[in-house]
């Protein structure tokens, strides 16, 4: 698939198919068009409510650190998403200000 290329529509959510994660988006026309989703795919549409409409872009391949190539996409929506709340940090013990934890 090139670099930029888009797909627009309503976004239908994420299931598990036979090989894996699938995702699915509503097109124009009432055509539903159905994907894998490599794994940054999946945690970014894991957080769109179905319903939503987004536009998803192809942003081409990447080498990680550890040279692992992947391919990576940027998700737009029509509502804001919403990030998972994130844990309350763990307090320190009392006193504990001058040790040193290592």
């Amino acid at each position: 698939m090139p670099v930029g290329t888009e797909v627009t529509g309503k976004c239908l959510g994420v299931r598990d198919g036979e090989y894996g994660p699938i995702g699915a988006i509503e097109l124009p026309g009432d055509r539903v068009q159905r994907f894998a989703l490599p794994k940054i795919l999946l945690t970014r549409l894991s957080i769109v409510d179905p319903g939503v409409d987004i536009k998803i872009i192809y942003l081409g391949t990447h080498v990680s650190k550890k040279d692992v190539v992947y391919h990576t996409f940027e998700v737009l929506s029509s509502t804001p998403i919403m990030l998972p709340a994130a844990a309350e940090p763990k307090a320190l013990p009392a006193g504990s200000d001058d040790d040193v934890p290592f």
